[in-house]
């Protein structure tokens, strides 16, 4: 899994044809109109923070669900029912760990945190699944609809136990969304399906570059140069990324 790409607020997540070089990770953009999507992913629901579809036989894709916007369904049940402080007690702990892993050093990072998650956040994940299944509470109430959108989600939420690239949150999807959502109403270009496939291209390059450390502006530049030089050469940001010294 070293493709990450974003629905719906949602990471997607597929396989990089080369998972070998210092910036693995590539940021996919997917800006298909919506009526679009769910042609392309038939079985697909949307909500607010979510959007989920039925994993296709033989796709490589897959979807990791959100841990932070399962605390706020919590957070929001807690004032009432102060038994969801246990479950924002066991979150706390997700991240702790999370942290502990960034003591170590970039070379050693995704070791220890693939050792991190499967010696201590499994046990975490599973004490939270207990706790699921044992509480009782109306369907409709604050605490019965976190209850509800976290086992719903939950082959989503676990699938960062198998893979250390795979964060918690999808923080970053959202930062990485707000220049789409703030320049929205200057980008016409996107209401054709032509323009949303180009603003869908460069989205994932300027963003893929960021990831790698690049800066965007002088990446476009080069991968233009070097394609003009050499038809149908492509350039990745991790291909301009430095070594580290």
């Amino acid at each position: 899994m070293g493709v990450v790409g974003f629905v719906g607020g949602q990471q997607v997540l597929g396989k990089m044809p080369s998972a070998t070089g210092s910036c693995p990770r590539v940021r996919l953009m997917l800006r298909e109109p919506f009526s679009t999507a769910t042609r392309a992913l038939p079985s697909a629901t949307a909500t607010r923070h979510t959007m989920c579809w039925q994993e296709r036989e033989g796709s490589d894709l897959t979807l990791a669900h959100c841990w932070v916007h399962v605390r706020h369904k919590f957070v929001e049940a807690e004032p009432h029912y102060p038994e969801a402080g246990e479950i924002l007690d066991r979150i706390g702990q997700l991240y702790a760990i999370e942290a502990e892993a960034k003591r170590a050093s970039p070379e050693e990072r995704l070791a220890r945190l693939a050792a991190l998650r499967a010696e201590q956040s499994r046990l975490v994940v599973d004490e939270i699944r207990t706790w699921l299944m044992t509480q009782r509470a109306l369907p409709r109430s604050a605490l019965g609809k976190a209850i509800a959108y976290t086992s719903g989600l939950w082959p989503g939420l676990v699938r960062f136990l198998a893979d250390p690239k795979i964060p918690l949150d999808t923080n970053s999807v959202e930062r990485a969304l707000r220049g789409v959502a703030v320049g929205r109403k200057n980008h016409y270009g996107s209401r054709s399906e032509r323009g949303t496939r180009v603003a869908a291209l460069f989205y994932s390059l300027i963003e893929s570059a960021k990831l790698c450390g690049v800066e965007p502006r002088a990446y476009l530049g080069e991968a233009t140069l070097r394609a003009v030089r050499n038809p149908g050469a492509a350039t990745l940001a991790r291909d301009l990324k430095l070594p580290r010294s």
